[in-house]
């Protein structure tokens, strides 16, 4: 099982959380992070020997990357998708590592799990802006979905600090119990979600997850480190060994089967009747 964490964000233990994760997603200068910030951030994945990944987002830093925009530009997005990827990219070639999967941030993550043509987005600069990458997100999802029409290799994940619902899918940051912060049952709840592949919802139902193929710590959470060491423990006593997912670097053959593909021309898309920006809070 692969233990990744979001990371480069401006937290103070990015460097702790590396001893104890496989891969990490890291920020792209738009919600967080920095080129200085980019860099340091990759250097302390390499020396680890852990898998880098993009960790994109909306353009812009309102929120922290957890609020969507009023109306979405497909056209605008695509294009940060591609810059922001491709920035993370150069740095991590310039220190002789690369970008081998993307997984959005925050608001971003939760709308390409359900849209359509935001997931495109997503899969269209997965596809080009670091050489065709592996894309991390929902299980179920749209773009899941469109990782399979493309062929580039889509890996699922779960959040064993955060609560799901009886959908499936993660409780509201707004409601009590929605995030995990006791170490030992953020374990607890990864262990189970590797051994088990499943999830008991707050509401007591039981919630299958047997494509997860990585679990993630967010590196914002002020026990993070402890959590993520936790985990890590628990899962090597349970026999589960932690490493990162197959298929991170696609072959040529691999490449070749990324069908070629345009973004949308720009849409706007309302949030709400009244035109509100509406928080996505069942992410992050």
């Amino acid at each position: 099982m692969d233990l990744n964490c979001d990371c480069g964000e401006g937290m103070p233990h990015d460097r702790e959380l590396m001893q104890y994760v496989s891969s990490a997603s890291i920020a792209c200068g738009e919600h967080a992070g920095d080129a200085v910030l980019m860099l340091r951030t990759v250097r302390l994945a390499k020396k680890r020997g852990v898998v880098i990944g993009a960790h994109p987002s909306f353009p812009g830093r309102r929120g922290f990357g957890r609020l969507a925009p009023k109306r979405l530009d497909y056209g605008r997005l695509a294009k940060s998708l591609f810059t922001q990827i491709s920035r993370l990219n150069d740095i991590a070639v310039s220190q002789g590592v690369a970008v081998v999967f993307v997984k959005p941030h925050g608001a971003l993550y939760s709308v390409a799990a359900r849209d359509a043509n935001a997931a495109r987005c997503v899969v269209e600069a997965a596809a080009t802006a670091a050489g065709a990458c592996t894309v991390v997100g929902m299980r179920r999802s749209a773009l899941g979905d469109a990782c399979r029409r493309t062929g580039l290799p889509f890996i699922p994940e779960a959040f064993p600090d955060r609560a799901y619902d009886r959908a499936g899918t993660l409780v509201s940051r707004a409601l009590p119990g929605a995030v995990i912060e006791d170490p030992g049952q953020v374990a607890d709840r990864a262990v189970r979600m590797a051994l088990r592949r499943d999830v008991i919802s707050i509401e007591g139902k039981r919630i299958q997850l047997a494509t997860v193929r990585t679990l993630c710590i967010h590196g914002d959470s002020a026990h993070a480190t402890e959590a993520a060491r936790a985990v890590r423990r628990g899962l090597e006593t349970a026999g589960v060994s932690v490493e990162p997912f197959v298929g991170g670097s696609l072959s040529l053959w691999e490449r070749a089967r990324v069908r070629a593909f345009r973004t949308p021309k720009t849409r706007t898309a309302k949030q709400d009747d009244m035109g509100r920006e509406k928080p996505c809070h069942d992410h992050r």
